[in-house]
Parts: C-alpha cells; structure tokens; sequence
C-alpha cells in the first residue's frame, strides 16, 4: 500500500514537472507576453515587474534584486532589454554576460518567462513534497486502524474464550 502512495506520488509530480518543461518551451518561442499564469496574476506580476524597473536607479533594494535576477537568469527587463531604455534608464551591466557590455554580449530576452518558470517550478516541488506527506500520513492512518482492530479482535477472541471455559 505504501508503495502504491509512493508510486501514485511520483506520478504526480513527474506529470506537473512535464507540465511546467511544456510551459518552459512555450515560453521560450517568444510568446509575449508568456501565457503562463492566468490573466489576472499575469497582469500583476507584470505591473509589479514594470513598477520595480522604474525604482532601479532610486531604490538600491529593487536595483539589488533585478541584478541577481538578470544575471542567474541570463536575461534583461521585463520583456526584452529595451524596457531599460523605455523608461529612460541605461541598461544596467547585470544585462551583460560579462561586466562590460560589448556588442552582441546583451542578454536580449526579459525574465518575465524565467521568473513564471521558477514560480511554477516551486509550486510543482512544494505541491510534489506535499502529496509525499500527504501517503505517509494516509499510511500512518491505515496502520492505526489495522492495530486498532486488530486489537479489537483480539480483545474479543480472548473475552469470548474465557465465557467458553
């Protein structure tokens, strides 16, 4: 039985792991924006990510964030690098493979798909460790019921072998 909710687990999670490499391709053949998440939490995250670009040169916070962000992702802005140049800002170096932009060294994708990806990544993972808490403690509960009645039967065999004598 433990093996069943081991095996059905992992199923589980390897399905919701192909579904986010499915939206990982997708996102990568420039749909833009990437239909990922539903409108309304697209639309936020959007204007969060749009917001936090205008605050790059004032906020050293949101300037901190986007070059960790641009550089483990290898990309730049929201949807392309030009988003730094629309809001009137230079494109910061984290955009660059090294830290020196030279000609054709510009990450020229956005993060916008890389992000959706980790987010859909870690609820896969959160959703998978959840489904394997959620076996052992349907495994648990079978074996306290099997202990209890059989407990139970036992308690009775013996009640009624002593009535017998």
């Amino acid at each position: 039985m433990l093996l069943t909710a081991f095996s059905l687990t992992m199923l589980a999670t390897s399905v919701s792991m192909g579904l986010i490499h499915k939206a990982r391709i997708k996102c990568d053949k420039k749909s833009d924006p990437p239909k990922l998440l539903k409108n309304n939490y697209q639309k936020m995250l959007n204007e969060t990510l749009f917001n936090s670009i205008s605050l790059f040169d004032t906020n050293y916070k949101q300037q901190a964030a986007w070059n960790k962000i641009q550089q483990r992702l290898k990309c730049c802005g929201s949807y392309t690098y030009k988003d730094w140049i629309n809001i009137g800002t230079k494109v910061p170096s984290s955009c660059c493979e090294n830290s020196m932009c030279e000609t054709g060294k510009l990450y020229t994708e956005g993060c916008l798909c890389g992000i959706v990806f980790d987010i859909l990544w870690q609820i896969s993972f959160i959703s998978g460790l959840s489904s394997i808490v959620f076996a052992v403690q349907l495994f648990t509960l079978c074996m306290a019921s099997y202990m209890y009645i059989k407990g139970k039967l036992q308690t009775q065999a013996s009640s009624v072998s002593i009535h017998v004598s």
